[in-house]
This record gives C-alpha cells, sequence and structure tokens, in this order.
C-alpha cells in the first residue's frame, strides 16, 4: 500500500516530500443534489524517527467540490503530523 499512487491530493499532499505512507482511498458518487456520500483515506504515515501513526478520515455528504474534500482530508493529516512529529 506504501507504493500506490491515488490519494496524492489526500493524506500525502501536506506531509513531507520522501513520506512513507500506507493508504487506501475511497470516493462516492455525486448525487442529482450535489452530495458526495463519501470521501475517504485512511493510512499508516511513518514519522522521520521510525514510528507511526495511523490516521482514517472519511468527509461525508459533502456538499463541496471534490477539490474542497480532499483538502479537509489533507489539512487533517498535516495537523496530526505536526502533533505527532512534535512528540517526538
Amino acid at each position: 500500500m506504501a507504493a500506490t499512487n491515488t490519494g496524492k491530493v489526500r493524506i500525502k499532499s501536506q506531509l513531507p516530500p520522501g513520506t512513507i505512507v500506507a493508504d487506501k482511498t475511497g470516493s462516492s458518487d455525486t448525487n442529482k443534489e450535489g452530495i458526495t456520500a463519501a470521501v475517504n483515506d485512511i493510512g499508516i504515515v511513518t514519522l522521520p524517527n521510525g514510528n507511526h501513526f495511523a490516521i482514517c478520515v472519511f468527509v461525508s455528504n459533502s456538499k463541496e467540490s471534490e477539490t474542497v474534500n480532499d483538502k479537509i482530508i489533507a489539512d487533517i493529516s498535516k495537523l496530526a503530523w505536526d502533533y505527532f512529529k512534535e512528540k517526538e
């Protein structure tokens, strides 16, 4: 899963280049009312010291664009990275 090419704009997006992330993305269609049932990414992130943290972010029933939904996931991932990086 660390070699996957999907999700570059989700969990991996705002992490430092070269960060190892083993992740799996998922997305649903958007209905005629403009609601996307689910956009998600789940993964294990490797910190520079070799420790790991697991993260799972689901955005559901969203009226936002795909770009905004992806950024929500990326922003949360960056916050988690910053938190765990500080704990090293």
